[in-house]
């Protein structure tokens, strides 16, 4: 008996895949085994087929971050922990699914040494404030122009940007902790952009009346005659000027013991053992626009270490 066979090429089988889609996340940032020093980003990757619902971060098995949506990254200020500890990170994920997983745990070593405090702002997520660092505002300025920004920067790709106006100055600080501290250095770039109508000040934040202060033991940027002071106990005026658009590097040098500081622009002295106010003023270190200018001034990689 002959048997016809019949061929239906029209006929297409979909063949549904009933497999799992695992949810898998891992950190990133920092590399396991490596030191770390600063303000520290954390940063983790999640691969997952459904919407992924929440992302936690851990330190040491505290949570430290929580997330629901995208980038995953948190700023970890290592100066609020002991120098030479180890720490563990580790993140947790789930999605809409009630998938969830766990990352490897990633185990680092603080290495801050005789820094009191460092921020390259290379930790944060663009367009938000430094605050997870331990920055802090004092004058509000143009509280909505200011944060981390990709705009410029001295190195990396991220730099923190202060916008003051007219009767408005924009003062951002930090605290430090100066135990045993008889003397110490710090270091930051400072770039006044081409356009902008302003001037800078860093140094030590001093509030002399419920709307009024002053910075000591640093230098300013002076914007009516382009020119470069130091700021001791009283202001040194020297000759050095400066230019919108070009980055400066800023070194000031402060020995307690003595009361003098000693300070560099570009790694040129501008004034050797002037005159310093005591130790007691200058428990918070700032960065503020001048008074009665109007636009952004830009700061990276602030670093400020003890001298022994």
């Amino acid at each position: 008996m002959k048997r016809a066979v019949l061929f239906l090429p029209w006929l297409i089988i979909f063949v549904a895949d009933c497999g799992s889609h695992p949810l898998k996340i891992a950190i990133t940032a920092p590399v396991n085994g490596n030191e770390v020093t600063g303000v520290v980003g954390i940063r983790a990757e999640v691969e997952a087929e459904y919407e992924v619902r929440v992302v936690n971060f851990y330190l040491d098995d505290s949570l430290i971050a929580h997330f629901d949506h995208e980038p995953y990254s948190a700023a970890w200020n290592t100066f609020r922990w002991p120098d030479c500890t180890a720490h563990k990170i580790y993140a947790r994920t789930a999605d809409i699914a009630d998938q969830e997983d766990v990352s490897d745990t990633v185990t680092v070593m603080i290495a801050n040494d005789d820094l009191l405090f460092r921020d390259d702002f290379e930790a944060y997520v663009t367009a938000t404030y430094p605050a997870p660092g331990g920055w802090l505002n004092i004058w509000p300025g143009v509280a909505e122009s200011t944060y981390v920004d990709t705009l410029t920067a001295h190195a990396g790709a991220t730099s923190f940007k202060l916008f003051g106006s007219f009767h408005y100055v924009r003062t951002d600080g930090v605290v430090l902790d100066q135990s045993g501290v008889v003397a110490l250095v710090y270091e930051l770039y400072i770039k006044i952009p081409t356009g902008s109508y302003n001037g800078t000040l860093t140094g030590f934040f001093i509030k002399t009346a419920p709307d009024t202060g002053t910075i000591v033991n640093g230098v300013m940027f002076d914007f009516n005659d382009h020119r470069i002071s130091v700021c001791g106990i009283d202001p040194y005026f020297t000759d050095y000027s400066w230019q919108n658009g070009l980055w400066y590097k800023v070194r000031v040098a402060l020995d307690f013991q003595n009361s003098v500081m000693s300070a560099w622009i570009n790694d040129s002295a501008v004034v050797v053992n002037y005159p310093a106010a005591p130790q007691s003023l200058c428990d918070t270190f700032a960065v503020s626009t001048e008074y009665l200018g109007l636009g952004p001034v830009f700061i990276d990689d602030i670093a400020i270490r003890r001298i022994r």
